[in-house]
């Protein structure tokens, strides 16, 4: 899967359809990413959008370039993936060309709230299927003690 070139320009109905996409192949026992790195991800997105949205205030001007430092701040992201992918860790491999054409569609509030609503619900659904995952394990050695 790759993202599309505009998503982030595309309705949150299909925005929310490709986060759901990418946490399915973050799950994959293959590209396997823990919980806490992509979380520490999110951490950070979320960390840029409460600092721009709490000091955005001010005329027009002064509110662009707060946008504008906090778009760069965010391409730094693709820094750390390339340097997590670099290390070997699977998942990077599937997180880092994704996030960073993200990255890269970020240019203004409505495009960077979008981001960070997809950021939100990737953590989410992967969050979701590993908790469905260890129930079904749970449940596969609950069924393995009592058969024995």
């Amino acid at each position: 899967m790759t993202v599309s070139n505009n998503l982030l320009e595309k309705s949150i109905d299909e925005i929310l359809r490709g986060a759901k996409e990418l946490s399915e192949m973050l799950g994959e026992e293959k590209s396997k990413l823990n919980i806490n790195q992509l979380k520490r991800l999110h951490s950070y997105v979320t960390r840029l959008w409460t600092r721009y949205k709490t000091y955005r205030i001010g005329d027009e001007e002064s509110r662009k370039k707060k946008l504008n430092e906090t778009i760069e701040e965010l391409k730094f992201i693709k820094t750390f993936l390339i340097y997590q992918k670099g290390r070997g860790i699977d998942g990077y491999k599937v997180l880092e060309p994704e996030i960073s054409n993200l990255i890269d569609q970020v240019k203004n509030e409505g495009t960077f709230e979008k981001f960070k609503k997809y950021m939100d619900a990737v953590v989410a659904y992967y969050t979701l299927k590993e908790k469905e995952k260890a129930k079904e394990n749970n449940r596969k050695n609950d069924f393995n003690k009592t058969n024995k």
